[in-house]
């Protein structure tokens, strides 16, 4: 009717908190309703996923014509929620995340004609940065803690283009490694 859509709208990252599956359901229900009928919006069902504390894994909820999956572990915002409040599957989510990051800025980061203070500056922007996105909700163990330590060292003594020596024993040289990317993390 002469009317000129020049946007598109679409929401993301939708929540639902219900005391029960069955409220959970109906809830979806009216909103799949709403959005369907009101907005002219569809969900993507294959994103969809329902959790639950107690674990309820392998059962599926019904909304509709629409199944949606149990998971145990939810993505919010960049983030990986486990209901039980372990840090663990979010750290492990946080360093695969980090180390795409690595990956796609590693052309720079490992550039010899730049300097190892300004690659390293520039890790702490581009990798740190994606490693500890939500980082202030964990309760890492020791464990956890060690493994991010360690990780950090790598990736440090890979940017500073740390090499092994030919006549250097495996054990010298992780010890090296690791000392070398541990005094470059505390350094930048």
């Amino acid at each position: 009717d002469g009317l000129r859509v020049s946007c598109v709208c679409y929401a993301d990252d939708v929540i639902l908190v219900a005391k029960s599956m069955e409220d959970l359901a109906v809830m979806l229900k009216d909103v799949i309703g709403a959005m369907g009928e009101e907005a002219g919006l569809s969900i993507g069902e294959e994103k969809t996923h329902w959790s639950s504390y107690p674990r309820l894994p392998g059962v599926e909820l019904e909304a509709g014509s629409t199944w949606v999956e149990w998971e145990p572990h939810l993505t919010f915002v960049g983030s990986l929620l486990d209901l039980q409040g372990s840090s663990g599957p979010a750290v492990a989510y946080r360093m695969v995340q980090a180390q795409a990051a690595m990956s796609r800025w590693r052309p720079i980061l490992c550039c010899r004609w730049l300097p190892r203070a300004r690659r390293c500056s520039l890790a702490t922007v581009a990798v740190w940065s994606s490693l500890l996105w939500c980082a202030g909700c964990w309760k890492p163990t020791t464990v956890m803690q060690r493994r991010i330590s360690s990780w950090g060292a790598r990736v440090m003594s890979t940017i500073a283009g740390i090499r092994r020596n030919p006549q250097e024993e495996t054990g010298q040289w992780w010890r090296r490694l690791y000392r070398t990317g541990h005094q470059l993390v505390h350094r930048y």
